[in-house]
């Protein structure tokens, strides 16, 4: 009772101390070495919650997040032989809902597992309308190469009117070379919301990429209007000027959103980064 009720009140370090002194007369199907293990994630113990994860039993659906979450923090650390061992452990649980499949999903993909495109898929057969389950199950068909998949998924969102079945569309042609078909489905994307940011950002590219730099300016003024802070956005900005031979401007518009963003690392990085590219070391120092 003492560890519970310590877990409880979110006093993670006492509710530690006193399961882990009992875990070993513990079954496996005690409900208390779960707690146990929860606590062990929640203080950091990822290799501790681990082996106390591997000995439970009577695992649910509910198991399915902690153990995804366990192999995530394992992949960071580079443990992917223990993250593999925890998401086999619940491979073979029933009944999985769509969220919890969509979180095995990505863990597996994490570990260059292509079947967590299964699961995946699987997720979005229980839960057809789930955003959540579509766009990962797109990231996750783009970043294994199937194209044709991913374009069926795309017809799909654009036969329900979903402007992302028209960027993901646009983005399966770019990757395939098919300029022609890829400019078509980002202006159709156009078409059903004008500040679509990722038509902007391709015509600001493909604008650039052919010399056209007032053009390509453009696209990101205008994207600019509905983000501000697209990094990514910002950087293009700044190469357009310097193809053009005036980097000011960039430089000042990355700098007054840094001023908007003081506490934002990537931000600062940004600035420092264009400014070293300025040879302006110094400034640079600055931040």
């Amino acid at each position: 009772m003492a560890g519970l009720t310590s877990f409880q009140n979110k006093q993670y370090e006492k509710a530690y101390q006193y399961l882990s002194s009992i875990a070993d007369k513990m079954p496996p199907t005690h409900p208390a070495k779960k707690i146990l293990a929860i606590t062990q994630l929640q203080l950091g113990y990822t290799l501790e919650a681990s082996a106390t994860m591997l000995e439970l039993e009577g695992l649910n659906d509910a198991d399915t997040s902690m153990f995804a979450s366990a192999s995530f923090e394992l992949i960071k650390d580079g443990d992917f032989k223990t993250a593999k061992t925890l998401l086999a452990k619940t491979e073979n649980i029933d009944g999985k809902s769509a969220s919890a499949l969509i979180t095995h999903g990505l863990a597996k993909l994490s570990l260059d597992d292509v079947s967590g495109v299964v699961n995946l898929e699987q997720a979005l057969e229980i839960a057809p309308d789930l955003s959540v389950a579509k766009s990962a199950l797109a990231s996750a068909y783009m970043a294994t190469n199937e194209f044709d998949k991913a374009l069926k998924l795309a017809k799909t969102w654009q036969e329900q009117n979903d402007i992302n079945g028209y960027n993901l569309a646009g983005y399966v042609y770019q990757k395939q070379g098919k300029a022609e078909l890829a400019t078509k489905a980002f202006e159709d994307a156009l078409k059903l919301d004008s500040t679509n940011t990722p038509s902007h950002m391709y015509f600001a590219n493909v604008n650039m990429k052919q010399g056209n730099y007032q053009e390509a300016s453009s696209y990101l003024t205008k994207l600019f209007q509905k983000e501000p802070d697209n990094l990514t956005a910002l950087k293009m900005y700044y190469f357009i000027g310097r193809e053009q031979g005036n980097t000011k401007e960039a430089l000042d518009l990355m700098e007054d959103r840094f001023k908007v963003n003081l506490t934002s690392e990537p931000h600062r990085l940004q600035l420092a980064q264009l400014y070293l590219n300025e040879k302006n070391q110094i400034k640079s120092s600055e931040f």
